[in-house]
């Protein structure tokens, strides 16, 4: 058995869809306006200017301005019933020849209540000669008026649809395309951090062996060759160290997976000494982070690399502040430094990619000056929205 609240539901129309709605009303809105303008032309015109008085065709006297009054009156009612006519049937939403059919319909109700309408103002007079003629004369010509204001309205909508399609084609094809390079850049550090765990575990265990497997030759070798097999060990270790370890960190950085925070402040921590640091941003880096997708992830610790080694490099840096603040909409971090100011117009180019991988994730990165009456240096500035 079914319950009330249930068969009121399977009983409730579907709601209407947006783009119909949007038809409907510019397909009233034109007939309407259309039908009106119309209306009030041709009862100024056959008064005004052309002088067809009702006395003339059914003995009705009346001033000038009455007589236009009435006309006007009954070619608006006319309209409204055109109009009603248009939202019920809706001629837009039918096929072609129910269309064609819709609209004729809907034209000749609206005349022919128009004619009589006419009749019972004195306007026409059946009685008189040849009154039936002209009365089917006048349904005839206002039937065609309106099949071309209700033809102009269908005119419209199927414009305001390609108009509508187009967009929801080209809406659809960024979707696609955002889509599609999310994830080539899921790939993308897929691959990073297999070649990173494969260098900072295979090549780098492979250094290690052939490290020892020198140092042992060597312990058994005469004092001078002992000295140059001791001084390639010591170089396989500083490369192993050194070279490997920085290839696989930039590849994909080992300490992502303890967190951003983690990631930033080892970044940190590998500035000279002689550089002045403020973190203000690891606390918000390990609150808001983990809400941040592993692709946003990585553009920070990114930007965070190159905004520092751009500082170093070209901004000769002795002071860097890195500030972090979350809100409801997303996660923003600034890395201001001082010295040198770039030039208003300058984006290296390692920053103009990570701009565009931190638009295609509903970000922004800029870089902005900053007067040397304050110092000097640059503000780079980070935002990311978190997912919905």
């Amino acid at each position: 058995m079914v319950n009330a609240p249930e068969a009121r539901r399977r009983q409730a129309p579907a709601a209407e869809p947006d783009g119909a709605r949007t038809d409907r009303r510019i397909m009233v809105g034109v007939v309407a306006v259309l039908a009106a303008a119309i209306a009030v032309f041709t009862s100024v015109q056959s008064v005004m200017v052309l002088g067809v008085f009702s006395h003339v065709i059914s003995g009705v006297e009346r001033e000038p301005w009455r007589e236009l009054a009435v006309r006007v009156s009954v070619n608006l009612v006319g309209v409204a019933l055109l109009v009603a006519g248009v939202a019920a049937v809706r001629p837009e939403r039918r096929r072609p020849l129910v269309r064609v059919l819709a609209v004729v319909g809907i034209a000749l109700a609206a005349a022919i209540a128009r004619a009589v309408l006419q009749v019972v103002n004195g306007v026409w007079d059946p009685a008189v000669p040849d009154g039936f003629a002209t009365i089917a004369v006048e349904v005839a010509a206002t039937t065609v008026i309106l099949v071309l204001a209700q033809s102009i309205g269908l005119g419209f909508v199927a414009l305001w649809r390609r108009a509508r399609d187009g967009e929801r084609a080209r809406t659809a094809a960024q979707e696609r395309a955002v889509q599609l390079l999310r994830q080539l850049q899921e790939e993308e550090l897929r691959v990073r951090r297999e070649i990173a765990e494969t260098i900072h575990g295979s090549v780098q265990g492979i250094f290690v062996v052939l490290e020892a497997q020198l140092r042992r030759i060597a312990a058994d070798a005469a004092p001078t060759d002992r000295e140059q097999l001791d001084a390639v060990a010591a170089q396989l270790g500083a490369l192993r160290e050194g070279e490997l370890r920085s290839l696989s960190h930039r590849l994909y950085p080992v300490d992502l997976a303890r967190g951003t925070d983690a990631a930033i402040r080892t970044l940190l921590a590998r500035l000279p000494a002689w550089v002045g640091v403020a973190d203000d941003a690891s606390q918000t880096l390990a609150a808001a982070g983990p809400r941040l997708p592993l692709e946003a992830r990585v553009v920070i610790v990114r930007v965070v690399e190159e905004g520092l080694s751009n500082a170093l490099r070209h901004g000769e840096a002795r002071s860097i502040r890195l500030e972090g603040r979350a809100t409801e909409g997303g996660l923003t971090l600034d890395l201001c430094s001082d010295g040198v100011s770039p030039a208003a117009d300058a984006v290296p180019s390692g920053l103009d990619r990570l701009a565009r991988r931190a638009e295609v994730l509903g970000g922004a990165l800029t870089l902005t000056p900053v007067d040397p009456a304050d110092g000097g240096g640059a503000r780079l500035h980070l935002w990311l929205p978190f997912p919905a």
